[in-house]
């Protein structure tokens, strides 16, 4: 199953402010799930995608 996180959580999860994930967003770093117009959530399976691709190998 799947977990869905609301900005203000997924923010609290990579320790960033809300503005700054919205910056990621953007610039296409981070991808959304839009649920309708003013609705949208963070998939945790591409947060963490996200976090692996950063790390330094």
């Amino acid at each position: 199953m799947q977990k869905l996180l609301t900005d203000k959580q997924t923010a609290e999860y990579l320790g960033i402010g809300k503005s700054t994930l919205w910056k990621y967003v953007a610039a296409g770093d981070i991808k959304v799930v839009r649920l309708g117009l003013r609705s949208t959530r963070f998939d945790i399976d591409d947060i963490n995608a996200y976090i692996k691709s950063r790390k330094d190998n």
